[in-house]
Formats: structure tokens, sequence, C-alpha cells
């Protein structure tokens, strides 16, 4: 029985088949509650789970981190988190356990996974009062507005507001979102939202402070809360010139990989012709800006030509037309683009086959070598390049097969994770194992894993060639070796008067060979039907016999006994060790052979057996068998 891996590089890696079912429940339930001491989350579909990295927990009281919150593993599936001491302070609390903070196994070791995000909130209201007044002043006022170059609010019942969650609260235009808006504290009552240039197109401008989004402070009457409603204000910018629609159609697909770029044009479907004002538009190779591109236009398509077209490259193309770098007709409007238009593609080249794979667990040492005890039922693997995906389907395509031919069994590699976010790691099963010493074989058929851009579309990107692994078992039993053979087969080999003569065969061997249970042998006729089996019994001289029925026909016939029927005591008892080789010996029966039969021959002739040695005793002293005497084929019968 094979001990399962559990070093630390097999347990980081796991099946990619199955997957970890994260959904939980959490005591106390997350909402506002009177205080928190102890927080329990438990994963009813998660046999085992563990704390990957215990610095990455972390609890926060509006903001700022809790110290002294102990988190632990506990009852195999449940999480605790305990605070120092109860938490009654007016606050809010959110416990965040980051994605990939925490491992989930099955028992039976079918797959490992991280988890993804979870964040809890809990808020403990203040005991008395009736809560802060959330009354507010805003500079501009909403309204229409001539531009917007910074929101100032001010909360002038409340000691200190503070923001909780930047990333909450959004500044948008036309319901579409502005990058780049500074949100800060100015003093204790007041902060401000900033965007990087002023805003001035028309359009209509709205800044979302969602519910909780900021706290608010009342120190004299100890009240903290967080804003209990949703703030939304409304700005509106008018009389910017009228805009024309510059939606476009473009002649290479946007959504598929290219193999060749040379020549883009776009058509602004929604207008009757478009001009360039000779600059703002740039085409980047991988961020870098390509020189000599040629800009022309025809009606309504915008046509750029590179001088040296890219063929069969990996690469990302980004094409931008800066605002106002066009100018559209439509009917009687004229106006330029207000907003950049931003366009890319992927190149990528035709498919390459020069990906490689090391075995990574249990991992050979410098000689190649795996002890017995580890189990290689399954497999990892790693490559030394990050971002690889493995071959769709189930079908298999890794063989594990030893050198000398008498075990093979299959797999599908599939993607597996592992400690270095550089690599790709890899993990077939193959449902068994070698059960002897020996080397072996493992080969990942060709497109068996590849990179995410071949993932997507096998035309493209990188694939494996065929590789082939190799590795040594050592430290378990040896295959046995079948290379015993008789010291004697009677009667030997060669031509007798009929098929009595060679219904009983008897086998001797060297002293240690010892018959395995149920030993047969097999005697067929090569030229008729005769095919007779049946099991060798033990001599007292030491022999081994086998007796069939008499064949009746003249002809050729052969004895067969397959390998191992026959072995040390090593062989016999478990199969390890020595067996005996196969042995196959061909009779004749023929009934005009010329062989004598007589019941006795004078003292001074000359005797021989049939492997040419001369016999020391006399005719009456031999047993019955088949004799040269005199240079005859003679049969002594007793």
């Amino acid at each position: 029985m094979k001990k399962f891996l559990t070093s630390i590089a097999a347990v980081a890696m796991a099946f990619s088949a199955g997957a970890a079912d994260w959904n939980y429940t959490v005591d106390p339930a997350e909402g506002e509650v009177t205080m928190l001491q102890f927080v329990t989350l438990t994963f009813p579909n998660i046999d085992e789970i563990e704390i990957n990295s215990l610095d990455d927990l972390t609890v926060t009281r509006n903001g700022g981190r809790v110290r002294g919150v102990d988190a632990s593993v506990e009852n195999d599936n449940e999480l605790h988190f305990v605070f120092g001491a109860e938490q009654t302070e007016p606050a809010t609390y959110i416990i965040t356990i980051p994605a990939g903070a925490l491992a989930g196994y099955a028992d039976n070791f079918e797959w490992m996974e991280d988890n993804e995000e979870i964040v809890l909130t809990y808020k403990i209201a203040s005991q008395g009062g009736d809560g802060l007044n959330w009354e507010y002043m805003v500079n501009p006022e909403p309204g229409e507005v001539t531009e917007i170059s910074e929101i100032v609010m001010m909360f002038p019942h409340i000691e200190e507001v503070e923001i909780n969650s930047k990333d909450e609260i959004v500044l948008e235009h036309n319901g579409v979102a502005i990058e780049n808006v500074a949100k800060d504290n100015i003093d204790e009552t007041t902060f401000s939202f900033t965007p990087a240039e002023p805003l001035t197109a028309s359009g209509t401008y709205t800044l979302s402070i969602p519910a909780h989004a900021i706290a608010g402070y009342d120190f004299s009457n100890e009240i903290m809360e967080d804003n209990p409603e949703d703030i939304i204000l409304t700005w509106t910018i008018q009389g910017a010139p009228e805009e024309l629609s510059f939606e476009y159609k473009s002649s290479l697909p946007e959504d598929e990989y290219l193999a060749y770029f040379g020549e883009l044009t776009l058509e602004f479907t929604e207008v009757e012709s478009v001009t360039y004002s000779g600059s703002g538009i740039t085409v980047k190779k991988n961020g870098e800006p390509l020189e000599d591109v040629k800009v022309s236009t025809d009606a309504n398509k915008l046509t750029l030509t590179l001088k040296e077209a890219l063929n069969f490259v990996e690469a990302k193309i980004e094409v931008e037309i800066a605002p106002d770098a066009l100018t559209a007709v439509s009917g009687d409007v004229t106006a330029s683009n207000k907003e950049a238009i931003k366009i890319a593609y992927t190149m990528a080249t035709p498919v390459e086959y020069d990906l490689s794979l090391a075995i990574s667990a249990p991992k050979p040492n410098a000689d190649g070598q795996i002890d017995f005890d580890r189990s290689v039922e399954s497999l990892f693997f790693v490559c030394e390049q990050k971002g690889l995906v493995a071959t769709d389907g189930t079908a298999t395509n890794v063989t594990i097969r030893s050198e000398e031919g008498d075990f093979e069994a299959s797999g599908h590699l599939r993607k597996a994770n592992g400690v270095n976010a550089n690599y790709t790691y890899f993990s077939a099963s193959f449902g068994k194992e070698p059960s002897y010493n020996g080397t072996y074989i493992v080969t990942i058929e060709k497109g068996a894993f590849g990179t995410a851009v071949w993932g997507e579309d096998p035309n493209y990107g990188h694939s494996n060639d065929k590789i082939e692994l190799k590795f040594e078992i050592v430290g378990g039993p040896d295959r046995a070796s079948y290379s015993i053979v008789p010291t004697s087969i009677d009667p030997a080999e060669g031509t007798y008067v009929n098929g009595k003569m060679i219904s009983e065969i008897t086998l001797s061997f060297a002293d240690g060979v010892e018959m395995v249970a149920g030993a047969s042998a097999t005697l067929a006729g090569v030229d008729n039907s005769y095919r007779q089996t049946a099991s060798f019994t033990a001599n007292p001289d030491g022999g081994y016999k086998v007796t069939f029925p008499v064949a009746t026909d003249n002809g050729k016939y052969l004895f067969t006994v397959a390998a191992g029927q026959f072995g040390d005591s090593g062989f016999v008892s478990n199969g390890i060790g020595k067996g005996s080789a196969p042995i196959s010996i061909s009779y004749t029966v023929n009934s005009s052979s010329g062989v004598v039969e007589i019941s006795g021959v004078e003292a001074d002739s000359d005797i021989y057996n049939l492997q040419g040695i001369r016999m020391n005793s006399g005719a009456d002293n031999l047993p019955a068998g088949l004799y040269i005497i005199n240079g005859k084929k003679i049969v002594i019968k007793k």
C-alpha cells in the first residue's frame, strides 16, 4: 500500500477536476449588532480549511485596523475570529478575507482550491441620542453650471467627517464614471471632490455617495455613525457645440487574433464624411508608437496604412484617435469627435511547439530516481512559464509506461496550483501505479498544454510538442526474471515410433527450484488435431512429471511450458525472484522411423544417449528409454 503524497510541493498543488464550494454561514449575522467579540464562519461544503496567510486577514474599525484579533481554524471547516475584548464602541467593523488567504480541501483529495474574497460588515449603533444631523452644504450648488473644477461638501452639524470608502463614491458624466477624481478631507467637517481637469463638456454630472460611505462623529454625545442614506447630487452644463456620433465599423476583427496588420479602415456609419486634422492619431505596438503611419480619408472612411506591415508577431496593437482629431459632417451639422477613440487588436504567431515540462512531485532526485514509497498514481508537472492552460476535454494525453513494457496507464493533463506564481503547474492521474523497480517513461502528447492565446485559438500561440520524461523507481521489489531452465528433459527432443513414448515427460531442475501451484504444460500436434494440457506432479527423485493421453497419429508434436511455471522460493511465494523460462520441445512420431524395441543388448555393445553421451553401464542396467546402440536407434523396455 503506497503512502499518499504529503510533501509541501504536493499539497500545494491540486487536481483541476472538481472545485470548492465556498458558501458559508456566519455567526453573528452581518448587519447591526450591539457588540462584537466572537465571529465564526462555517463552510459546510468544504471538508477542511486552513489559513494560507494569517497576516492577510484584517479587521477594521471605521477604516482603522483593529489589533489583537486572533484568527484560527476549529472543527476542520470553521474559521474563528476572537477580539481581545468586547467591542461596544459605535462604529463600522469590516472583516476582510482576501482571495487566496484560505485553502479548502476535500477529504478524498480530489481537489484543493483557494477562496474568493469574503467581506463581512457589522455596525454597532450609538446607544443614546437620535443620531447625527446629516444636513450639508455644497459648492457649487446642484443645478446648471458652466464648469466643474471642484465640489466641496460641508456638514455643519457634525464635529468630524471622514470617507469610509473612496471607491464607492463616484462622479459620472452622462452615466459614465469619470476617472482620476481626487477625494480628500479639507478639514474636520469638509471634504472635496476634484477632477484631474475642469469639466466643461455639456451633459449631466452626478455625484453619488452611497449610504455608509461616510463616517460622522459627535464626540461630546459619544455618537459615531455612517451616513444612513444615499446622497445624490446633480449638475448640468449647457451650450456645448452640437455633437455627432462617431460610431464605426472596423475592417479588422477586434475579438479575434490577427496574423497580419498592415492596413486598417474605419467606416463611421452615422455621418456622411470625415476628415483628419493632421495630428492626434497614434498606432502603438506593445506600448511603443509606430512611425510612418499614413492616414487617408474617403467619404466616411478613415484608413491607416503602416509603412512596414506587421506579420506573424505576438503583439498588442493600440490605435488611438485623440479628441478633435477628426471632423465629421452629417446634413447641416459639422462637429469634431469630443471623446478619444481607442481600439485594440491582438496579434499572435502561428502555433509553435516549444514548451517543456518537468516532473515536480514526486520530484526525482539528481539521479532521476523516485523512492518506491512515494505514490506515482498521480504526477505533478511544472513549466517555467506562467499563464499556460491545459487542453479542454477528458481525452487521455499523458501516458506512463515501463521501459520493459509490462506496465502502462494513461490520464488527462489538467491545470494545478503551485507555489511559484511565475510557473505553471499541471497534474495527471493514472488510476494505478507501478509495482516494481525499474525505468518508467512519461509521455505528454503534442498539444496537451499551451499559452492562453493557444487555448483560445489553437491556430496561434505556443503549445508543446511530444515530451518524454524518464525516471527510475528504486527501493521496491524487483521484477521477476525468467531465466531458469531445466537440467534435463525426458524424453529428449527427437523421433519416436509411437505416441506412448512421449505421453509422459519429466523435467528436472537444479536444487532450490520449486513448482508453482497449478503448473501445467501442453502437448499439441503441429500437423494434426491432437492438443492436450495437463498439470505437473512432483516425482520422488525431485523431477516433475506431466502425463498426456497417448497420441495415436504419426506427425510432429510440440511440447510447451509457459514461463513462470517453476521458480525459486521467492518467485513461488510472491512472484518476485527467478522464474522458469518458456520451454518448447519438438517431437516426431513415426512408426517407420527405424527405432527398434528390444528387451536386451549384449554387454560389449557401444551405447549412447540421444545427447551423444556414452553410457558406462550395460543395457540391462539402463532405464527404459531411447538410445543409440551400435549406430542404431534402439528403445529399451523393461
